[in-house]
C-alpha cells in the first residue's frame, strides 16, 4: 500500500508496508517504513553518511568487507570501515559479524576457512569495535546494516572494491523501528565462533620506543658494531622494567636491581658466574656510555643499579610481545632478524591495512636510519623461521622490474615450542620419519625448513610425483632469485603438473594418450590439472 511518495538526496523514497520472512520470526510480519532504492553507485555515499550520522549503534552483518593491503582511505571500502571506526570512536556501539564458513573449490570444500575480511577485522578491533565470526559450518550469506535501532540498509552489495565500483547491485535503505528490530532479532540468532583467547605469552605486551630504531646511535649503531649483547640487554631490561610496573612495585627512583643470573639465562650466556658477571658488567657499561640508554651503579659484592635513561616508553612506541621472550625468539635470531621484527612490528601498527603492510626496503631505510641490505637479510631470516609472510608481487606485464610493487608483509603469531613440536609430530605419524625428513631437506633449498605447510606441500608432491621429480621441481625453483614470486612451494607443484602433462602425447584422433598408447587413467588427468 503506497501512502505517499516523495523524493530524497540518495533516490526516491516509498512509503510502504514491509514484509519480513525469516525462520526466527512469524511469517508475514508487516511494518509500515519508508523505503529508498540506493542501488548501484548510490549505495557508498548513502551507507557512508548513513554511518557518520549514527549516534546509538551499529550493526552489520556481512559476507564479505574485502580490504585491499595498499588500500588508500579513499578507496570505497575503506571509506565504509573508516566510517565504522570513526562511530567507534565517537562513542557508537559497533558491532560486525563476519563470514567464516569454509572455502569451496571445484565444488568441494577445501581445508581453508574465508579470511579475506581478516585485515578490516582487525581494524575495526584495534579501534575497539567488537567483531565476530560465523560458524565455520554455515555460510554468513547476509550483506545488511542495522543503525539506531531504527534504519535498515540491505541488498545484494558485499563490501568489496567491485561491489561498490562495478557490479549490477541491488540495495535499499528502509527507515522502520519495528523492521529494524525484527532484522536484529535475526542477526543474533547468527551463531559465532567464540573468540579464542590468546595466552599470556601472546596477550602480555611490552612497549618499546621507536626511537631505538630511528635513532641513528642507538640500534643502527648497535647493528653496524654487530653488538647484539648489548641489544639483547637493553631489551631484557625494558621487560624488567614492565613486570616491575606490572607487580604495583614503587617506581618512584624507576631503579632495577640487576640479576646477573636471570640475564645470563635470558641471554643465553653459558658461562661461570663470575665471567658472566664481567661479561654483564661490561656490557652495562657500554649501553651507559656509548648508547646513553642508562646509569649504572657498580658496588663491591652487591648486585648493580639501573635507572634507564634512554628514549620514554610513553612516547612513540611499539608493542612487544612477552613470548619474543619465553618462546626463546630473542635468543634464536641473528641480530638483523631482531631489528627487523621490531621494524615490522613498528610498520604494522602504523598500517592502514594491519596487520598487512607495504614498503620498499628504501623507503624503511630512510625512515629507521638502517641500511636497506641489512632490512632485508632480516626480512628474509623471519620468513625462513615462519615469524613473517611476504608476499613478492610480479611487475606489471610490459614494465621493468623497477616498476614491481614493493613486498607485501604480514607478521605470523609466535608459536611455542610445544605447538612446533606437535606439528612436526603430526606429519610424523601420517608420512613417516623418512619421507618428512625429506621434505625439510627441499623445504630448506627454498629457505623453509621451519614451515609445516610447505613440508605437507612437499610430502604431497613426493607421494604424488616422485621423489626425484619433486627434487628436480624444487632445484629449478630454488635456482630462482630470492626476490623472484614464482620462488614458492605453489610453483614446484605447477612444474610436476605441468611435466606430467607434457608427458601425454596425442593419438591419431587428437585424443590424449600415455607413453604405451592408452587413454590415461582419471587420476593421471586430474593430477595434470
Amino acid at each position: 500500500m503506497i501512502e505517499t511518495m516523495r523524493m530524497m538526496r540518495f533516490g526516491l523514497v516509498l512509503v510502504v508496508l514491509v514484509a519480513v520472512l525469516a525462520s526466527s520470526l512469524c511469517a508475514g510480519e508487516v511494518f509500515q517504513a519508508e523505503v529508498a532504492d540506493i542501488s548501484g553507485s548510490a549505495y557508498l555515499p548513502a551507507v557512508e553518511a548513513a554511518l557518520h550520522a549514527a549516534t546509538g549503534s551499529v550493526v552489520v552483518a556481512m559476507y564479505q568487507v574485502r580490504l585491499a593491503e595498499r588500500a588508500t582511505h579513499n578507496q570505497p571500502v575503506a571509506r565504509l570501515v573508516g566510517a565504522l571506526v570513526a562511530a567507534q570512536e565517537r562513542g557508537v556501539a559497533v558491532r560486525v559479524i563476519l563470514d567464516r564458513s569454509f572455502r569451496y573449490a571445484a565444488d568441494k570444500r577445501t581445508h581453508k576457512r574465508n579470511a579475506v575480511s581478516d585485515t578490516a577485522a582487525g581494524i575495526l578491533r584495534e579501534a575497539g569495535a567488537e567483531v565476530k565470526f560465523g560458524t565455520a559450518g554455515r555460510a554468513l550469506h547476509a550483506k545488511v546494516i542495522v543503525i539506531d535501532g531504527a534504519t535498515v540498509i540491505t541488498g545484494s552489495h558485499n563490501w568489496t572494491h567491485y561491489a561498490l565500483t562495478r557490479n549490477t547491485e541491488h540495495a535499499v535503505l528502509i527507515r522502520s523501528a519495528g523492521h529494524a528490530g525484527a532484522t536484529l532479532r535475526v542477526i543474533d540468532g547468527i551463531k559465532t565462533e567464540p573468540r579464542t583467547e590468546l595466552p599470556p605469552d601472546l596477550a602480555t605486551h611490552i612497549r618499546v620506543p621507536v626511537a631505538l630504531l630511528t635513532d641513528p646511535a642507538l640500534a643502527p649503531q648497535m647493528l653496524s658494531s654487530r653488538n647484539e649483547r648489548a641489544f639483547d640487554l637493553y631489551m631484557a631490561l625494558l621487560r624488567y622494567a614492565h613486570e616491575k610496573a606490572a607487580d604495583g612495585a614503587s617506581a618512584e627512583d624507576g631503579l632495577l636491581e640487576v640479576d646477573y643470573a636471570r640475564l645470563a639465562a635470558d641471554l643465553g650466556m653459558e658461562m661461570e658466574p663470575l665471567a658472566y658477571r664481567r661479561q654483564i658488567t661490561k656490557t652495562l657499561r657500554k649501553l651507559q656510555d656509548e648508547y646513553a640508554l642508562l646509569n649504572a651503579t657498580f658496588g663491591y659484592g652487591q648486585p648493580a643499579t639501573v635507572k634507564l635513561t634512554g628514549p620514554a616508553a610513553d612516547e612513540d612506541t611499539l608493542s612487544l610481545p612477552l613470548a619474543y621472550w619465553t618462546y626463546g625468539v630473542g635468543r634464536q635470531l641473528p641480530l638483523t632478524a631482531d631489528v627487523a621484527y621490531l621494524i615490522v612490528l613498528s610498520e604494522s601498527a602504523r598500517s592502514a591495512t594491519a596487520p598487512r603492510w607495504s614498503a620498499s626496503r628504501e623507503a624503511l631505510s630512510e625512515r629507521y636510519a638502517i641500511p636497506s641490505r641489512s632490512i632485508g637479510i632480516g626480512l628474509v631470516e623471519l620468513e625462513r623461521r615462519n615469524i613473517l609472510e611476504i608476499t613478492r608481487h610480479p611487475y606489471p606485464t610490459g614494465q621493468s622490474y623497477a616498476m614491481r610493487p614493493p613486498n607485501t608483509y604480514c607478521l605470523r603469531p609466535f608459536r611455542s615450542e610445544a605447538e612446533q613440536k606437535a606439528s612436526w609430530e603430526a606429519l610424523r605419524e601420517k608420512h613417516g620419519d623418512a619421507p618428512v625428513s625429506e621434505a625439510r631437506k627441499l623445504a630448506a633449498m627454498i629457505d623453509r625448513p621451519h614451515h609445516p605447510t610447505t613440508v605437507k606441500d612437499l610430502l604431497y608432491c613426493i607421494t604424488t610425483y616422485g621423489l626425484p621429480a619433486t627434487q628436480a621441481a624444487t632445484a629449478r625453483v630454488a635456482a630462482l632469485h630470492l626476490s623472484n614470486p614464482m620462488r614458492h612451494p605453489g610453483y614446484i607443484i605447477t612444474i610436476l603438473k605441468g611435466t606430467v602433462k607434457s608427458s601425454m602425447e596425442s593419438n591419431e584422433n587428437g585424443e590424449s594418450v600415455n607413453e604405451n598408447g592408452n587413454p590415461p587413467s582419471r587420476f593421471a588427468l586430474w593430477r595434470a590439472g
